[in-house]
């Protein structure tokens, strides 16, 4: 499965089983270029109770929810309330968030 944290770096910092932290600044969300205009979803709680739900319904697939979230400046699901809107990325750009990243941020290609 995709997500944001197969962007980022390893940070110095360490867990109890010595496995390095993934580094969130790492990544860089202000190179995100739009190729469509987004639409809106309003949220009710079906999605913040299985969130995994508003990607299958709106996208046909289960993962690049986190990467959703970011884009929408939601730091963690409890943020959000019934009745929320956020926007509806188009599939595409939520895909090809990767290859939206400056050449100087892929150092995961390395």
């Amino acid at each position: 499965m995709y997500s944001r944290y197969s962007l980022m770096k390893e940070s110095d910092q360490v867990d109890t089983d010595g496995e390095n932290w993934p580094d969130p600044l790492s990544v860089n969300y202000s190179n995100f270029k739009f190729t469509s205009i987004p639409s809106q979803i309003e949220i009710n709680t079906k999605y913040i109770d299985k969130f995994w739900t508003l990607m299958y319904d709106k996208y046909g697939l289960s993962d690049h929810d986190d990467i959703l979230l970011s884009l929408n400046g939601i730091p963690f699901i409890g943020k959000l309330e019934p009745g929320d809107i956020i926007l509806k990325i188009s599939q595409d750009d939520l895909e090809n968030f990767v290859t939206n990243q400056s050449d100087e941020d892929k150092w995961y290609q390395q």
